[in-house]
């Protein structure tokens, strides 16, 4: 089961992400879930950097990713992180929603 975790500030702003674990809906290479769920994931990594020109904060390993985004961020950068971070959860949410034997969202 894959695991995705949002963090929020402390105005409940969501401030980043983690997705831990591999889905298990089909093998490796095959698993259409995995591969929704890297898609989006990835997307909103690469909207932070390339669209907000914000460089978050990224670890990524084998079945792991976590991204934040930085503290004290000019305001239009602020939003724009909240649109894109606010974007992934729903996408997310609504897939864990289709697959619930195979991930969850907290």
């Amino acid at each position: 089961m894959t695991r995705v975790r949002f963090y929020r500030g402390r105005c409940g702003r969501v401030t980043g992400f983690s997705v831990i674990g591999h889905a298990g809906q089909a093998p490796a290479g095959e698993d259409i879930v995995c591969a929704g769920i890297s898609a989006v994931a990835i997307s909103a990594v690469n909207a932070l950097e390339s669209v907000a020109g914000i460089k978050a904060s990224l670890h990524i390993g084998e079945g792991f990713l976590s991204v934040r985004r930085p503290k004290n961020l000019p305001p239009l950068k602020a939003h724009d992180a909240r649109v894109i971070l606010r974007t992934a959860r729903r996408g997310l949410i609504d897939m864990a929603a289709t697959y619930p034997q195979y991930m969850r969202v907290t």
